[in-house]
């Protein structure tokens, strides 16, 4: 039986490789030295004229520019209040929308490098609000969504006019512990999908401004719920969701069924890990062709062991090592075209891969 205080791979080095067939070299390696982790990456425009915003504990935001597949850094960004969550607008690549925990929202204009707009709920006391946890905007980033911490018995999820600073209005009655993450859907600017510490993903049709109308369906992980992601499986939406102990499951919005669930020790043997104890789901993200993909590692043995696998029809099929890994992932960034990948982590590193 192996101990909970080890961890080790399940075969020599030879045979790893042979399993992660496909190559993945790191071109970049860049430390902040901001002695800070690497909380939220977002990217905007094309790998040859393109923005990556990334976002520290401490209170930074890097600006870099990416051009034929290597990033350099332009700007620095001092945020007072911590940072929640960063996105670019999806019309325009200089607008960065920037979510700070005491319940404002700031857009930042690269290019004259001052916000230019602030949203906050307007119905609450300046002097006790809502802490923010999450933020999504539309495909159109006409609409501004954001969820919060438990509040007083309720979770909220907050809507607001980026056109006007318009304060819309919120639901509050679907959710009893705090909102993880809220997603919009990519083609549908009604649809959003909401996750919660309380297990539950909700689908809402936003075009009702009740929540008993807006609200479509309910998933119980019967979990935690750390991230969600819409992807599609056979044509058909579903909604992708990483939990806090550390499972995969893929939800249908058409059946309201779960298609797809993958264990702990599932991922663990799956990357080739004798010790279930020691692996972490950094972050799940798909490519062009809506495959899903999942990052995971070992917080064993310095944080070096980071691996890669796809959901392949009922199965988890390996793909690729991150060989030079030296930190824990927190969150992660891979391109269109799916052969560039972007981490940042634990100890304040952002790296560049090329996947082939």
């Amino acid at each position: 039986m192996i101990s909970d205080d080890f961890d080790g791979d399940i075969g020599d080095s030879e045979f790893i490789k042979s399993i992660f067939e496909h190559k993945c070299e790191l071109t970049q390696n860049i430390n902040s030295s901001k002695d800070n982790y690497v909380l939220h990456i977002a990217p905007k425009g094309g790998r040859n004229n393109g923005n990556i915003a990334v976002a520290y504990s401490k209170g930074y935001i890097d600006i870099f520019k990416l051009s034929n597949e290597v990033i350099k850094n332009t700007d620095t960004l001092i945020v007072p209040e911590n940072i929640i969550d960063i996105d670019f607008s999806k019309e325009n690549k200089d607008l960065l929308f920037i979510a700070k925990m005491n319940g404002k929202i700031d857009v930042y204009d690269l290019r004259c490098n001052i916000t230019v707009q602030q949203f906050s709920d307007t119905t609450s006391n300046t002097n006790n609000f809502r802490n923010l946890t999450c933020l999504a905007l539309s495909p159109s980033s006409t609409l501004i969504s954001a969820g919060t911490e438990l509040y007083e018995g309720d979770a909220f999820i907050l809507f607001w006019d980026s056109r006007k600073t318009t304060f819309l209005g919120g639901y509050w009655q679907s959710h009893k512990d705090d909102i993880t993450q809220v997603k919009f859907h990519s083609n549908d600017p009604n649809k959003l999908a909401s996750g919660s510490t309380d297990g539950l993903i909700n689908i809402y049709d936003i075009s009702h401004s009740n929540e008993d109308e807006a609200l479509i369906d309910t998933f119980n992980t019967e979990s935690s719920v750390e991230s969600i992601m819409w992807c599609k499986e056979k044509n058909k939406d579903h909604i992708c969701c990483a939990t806090h102990t550390c499972e995969i499951q893929l939800w249908s919005t058409n059946t309201g069924n779960l298609t797809k669930s993958f264990s702990r020790k599932k991922l663990s043997l799956s990357i080739q890990r004798k010790s279930e104890a020691h692996c972490y789901v950094a972050s799940v993200y798909r490519n062009f062709l809506d495959q899903v993909f999942i990052l995971v590692g070992s917080n064993f043995e310095k944080d070096k062991c980071m691996r890669t696998l796809k959901v392949s029809g009922n199965e988890l099929e390996p793909i690729y090592l991150l060989p030079k890994n030296e930190q824990i992932i927190r969150c992660s960034w891979n391109d269109a075209k799916g052969n560039l990948l972007i981490t940042g982590g634990e100890k304040g590193i952002l790296n560049v891969w090329k996947i082939s």
